[in-house]
């Protein structure tokens, strides 16, 4: 097996996931359906997990249970949590459609 990275297979995945990724935040109700928009301060609050070997959350409205992150999500989870004290166990993600507006002097 040669080591040679097929970027056309690798765009067409990526791409299939973000579609992927795009039906079950629409069909979820993450993302307005009729052209409406969220508002600026519209935060969207979920509660990953560790569950199986990845990243996972739950959405009862959504009737989503144990729904898996994809396209290298689980990674950059590990990564802002490495220093939490038991975040695999569940801990609060907050995040918008839109940027946040935060006070100009926010770091």
């Amino acid at each position: 097996m040669s080591n040679h990275i097929n970027y056309r297979r690798v765009g067409v995945i990526a791409g299939l996931a973000v579609v992927a990724a795009l039906v079950v935040a629409w069909a979820g109700g993450l993302h307005p359906k009729h052209g409406g928009s969220l508002p600026a301060n519209a935060l969207i609050v979920i509660a990953p997990y560790r569950h199986a070997g990845t990243w996972v959350f739950d959405d009862p409205g959504a009737r989503l249970v144990r729904e898996p992150f994809v396209a290298g999500v689980p990674e950059m989870i590990d990564v802002l949590v490495r220093d939490i004290p038991g975040a695999t166990d569940g801990f609060r993600l907050l995040f918008s459609a839109q940027p946040v507006p935060f006070p100009a002097d926010h770091t």
